[in-house]
């Protein structure tokens, strides 16, 4: 059985499945964070993770939309049912591309490297509303990005190489070298993105419930306890638990950098 549900919303469809189906299924779990290997165990005893490496969104109710990047990259924490990650990729491999891996955990983490843009861009509203300032979202998006590149280094998480998603050398560069140089190929790789869940969470439902304490929530305490200075995702995550509620509105750029700099004081 398939749960393809944000880990906000996990346990209660975790709770519903066991009080019907009991123990008897496989469960593969299709989220993001680390947050369903918490959940999950509680109701299951075989459980696959996937990484999913589309970008979806909801285009209408019960209408998923989903730019083409793949693969789905399917594990255990452990590297045990075998049998049953290979009934399953023979399943999902019918319409995407699915891999078995053996270092989900390293795989989970980039993943959640990446996804720190979301909370980002729901605070500003990328793709609800035009950026204020697109030179300060991109010095903001490449050091939010590298921080969680640094945290998963200091938690001894290494970097999984999934197509599609941009190398940590790459996101290290984009700290580095002149924004105007990148500027280019950031806008064509914007324009490859359109608005994350996330932003249609808050932006559109005016949702509290978010992936915002999954990601880059935990993120944010992994770091505390790595000692691993997170100024950029300190002020996203303080930004999104006093903003993120019905009535939201989207920050200016210069709004989320100047909450950056008081994180630095």
């Amino acid at each position: 059985m398939v749960l393809a549900v944000k880990n906000y919303s996990l346990a209660a469809v975790a709770q519903q499945v066991r009080e019907e189906l009991g123990d008897r299924p496989v469960i593969l779990s299709m989220a993001n964070g680390i947050d369903n290997q918490r959940i999950l165990p509680k109701f299951f005893s075989k459980i696959i993770y996937c990484v999913v490496a589309y970008n979806a969104r909801r285009d209408a109710p019960a209408v998923v939309g989903y730019q083409r990047k793949g693969p789905l990259l399917i594990g255990t924490p452990d590297n045990t049912l075998g049998a049953e990650l290979r009934l399953a990729q023979s399943i999902l491999a019918r319409g995407c591309r699915t891999e078995i891996v053996d270092r989900l955990q390293d795989a989970v983490h980039t993943k959640i490297a990446i996804n720190l843009t979301n909370a980002l861009d729901a605070l500003v509203g990328r793709g609800w509303r035009p950026l204020s300032n697109l030179a300060v979202y991109q010095h903001l998006l490449s050091h939010t990005l590298w921080e969680g590149v640094r945290v998963n280094r200091a938690a001894g998480y290494r970097e999984y190489r999934i197509p599609g998603i941009p190398p940590f050398a790459l996101l290290r560069a984009a700290t580095l070298l002149p924004g105007w140089l990148l500027r280019p190929v950031f806008k064509r790789r914007l324009q490859g993105y359109a608005m994350s869940s996330m932003t249609q969470d808050v932006a559109l439902r005016g949702a509290r419930a978010t992936e915002l304490e999954s990601i880059t929530g935990y993120v944010v305490h992994l770091a505390a306890e790595h000692g691993v200075p997170v100024p950029y995702n300190r002020a996203i995550y303080r930004l999104g638990q006093e903003r993120f509620r019905p009535g939201f509105e989207p920050l200016s750029c210069e709004e989320v950098l100047g909450a950056v700099e008081q994180e630095r004081k």
